[in-house]
């Protein structure tokens, strides 16, 4: 049954951890309690916890590491599949550990570079500024002056990666098979589209060709920068991208119109993106917007990105217009075509929970209305009917989401709304 599986003592780890923290049910019912020992066994029953269950299962994710604490923060962008709590809880999750001393780093950096760290870089920072369970960047400069940004992939993490996501997708298989809650939460999909995730993330030349075709998107923009990638030094665990002098956008201070019309350049950026390239940044929040001098955006860590096909584009348009102008039937009628229901879906019950929605901001200006708020009532109701919504959906109204939040935090009374109805209408 476990011949996929390459690591026995793993499973065993990662079906502990989920036992200590009060999940032992689940173990038994996926017929694996036989991988823990007798000792381990005693302990699981003896020691359930009495905090929350979103609680507890964190703690689950920040034990067993890297692949499971970034399988957290990608559930905490999944609205449609979780309750708030365990949104909040999964949001809590931070990918920050102890950097490994770059001597461990020198021999595995010179190999993925193919020259000697001296001949390439003229100086070259060792102290990583940032360090993550699956890379460490530092700062550096190359031969010819360039400052640069060099994110290094940890030797060994990719083969942690890949042993773990086996075991994921082997507890999936098992969890869909026993447990009915599983079935409902699409657990296989779930872990399907994470290690497809996951994976792109660990190959940094995908990151690489993103910069790129983002660089080539803007290049007639002259409030928006791209940071350049240096390709020649550039590989799949190594990566290299110019170093921006800028202040981040949680720490700019301006005065109101300036920060006015940073919002709505910020905004149109990213609109323009999902609706009309096609390619976005999946994760705009504060710590990745930088305000450049001249108040020029720029946008950096690329390592989310996401693709909204043509198709993708107009259903989602379709939904925004049909929450603007308070059409249920057809929006009732669109989540149920891209989505997968669990179970049978009772239509007028979905239509009268969808009106409530609607109904609830009917009546007040744009300006007061947040279109993450409405989004995030119909996730809610999207749950509740147990309807799957494909993950293409949910990223990009996530990054929407986030880069509203944004734009708020720049500009109080901005109308993000009368910004999206411009991009939407011209889909039609």
């Amino acid at each position: 049954m476990f011949k996929v599986v390459r690591d026995t003592k793993r499973l065993s780890e990662i079906l502990f951890a989920f036992a200590k923290n009060g999940f032992s049910s689940w173990v038994e019912q996926t017929k694996l309690y036989e991988y823990l020992s007798a000792t381990k066994k005693f302990i699981t029953k003896k020691e359930v916890e009495k905090r929350p269950p979103a609680e507890r299962f964190r703690k689950v994710l920040e034990e067993l590491g890297p692949t499971f604490i970034k399988l957290g923060q990608i559930l905490s962008t999944r609205n449609d599949l979780l309750p708030d709590d365990w949104i909040t809880e999964f949001a809590k999750l931070q990918d920050e550990v102890p950097s490994t001393p770059i001597e461990e780093f020198d021999a595995h950096l010179e190999k993925e570079i193919g020259k000697p760290v001296g001949e390439v870089f003229s100086r070259f920072d060792r102290e990583p500024f940032a360090a993550a369970s699956i890379a460490q960047v530092y700062s550096a400069e190359l031969a010819g002056g360039a400052k640069v940004v060099v994110k290094v992939q940890r030797p060994g993490v990719e083969k942690t990666i890949e042993t773990d996501l086996d075991i994921m997708a082997h507890l999936a298989e098992l969890a869909h098979k026993h447990i009915e809650a599983a079935r409902d939460f699409n657990v296989k999909g779930v872990v399907r589209e994470f290690s497809r995730h996951i994976r792109r993330e660990l190959d940094y030349t995908i990151e690489e060709r993103n910069l790129l075709r983002f660089r080539e998107n803007f290049e007639d923009n002259p409030k928006i920068y791209i940071p350049k990638v240096y390709s020649e030094h550039t590989t799949k665990r190594c990566l290299v991208i110019e170093k921006l002098e800028g202040s981040k956008v949680s720490d700019f201070e301006a005065d109101i119109e300036t920060r006015r019309e940073l919002a709505r350049i910020g905004t149109r950026a990213v609109l323009k993106q999902v609706f009309q390239d096609g390619l976005y940044h999946a994760d705009p929040h504060p710590g990745n917007i930088f305000i450049l001098e001249g108040n020029v955006i720029a946008f950096i860590d690329f390592g989310m990105v996401g693709r909204a096909e043509p198709q993708t584009r107009r259903v989602l348009a379709k939904m925004l217009m049909a929450i603007h102008v308070r059409d249920v039937d057809k929006l009732a009628r669109l989540l149920l075509n891209v989505g997968s229901p669990s179970g049978d879906v009772e239509m007028r019950e979905l239509k009268l929970d969808l009106a409530d929605i609607i109904d609830r901001y009917y009546g007040k200006t744009l300006k007061n209305v947040s279109l993450g708020d409405v989004i995030s009532d119909v996730f809610v109701v999207i749950r509740q009917h147990r309807i799957n919504v494909p993950a293409e959906y949910t990223m990009i109204l996530k990054a929407l989401l986030t880069v509203e939040k944004v734009s708020f935090k720049l500009d109080p009374d901005f109308d993000f709304t009368e910004e999206v109805e411009p991009f939407v209408k011209k889909l039609f």
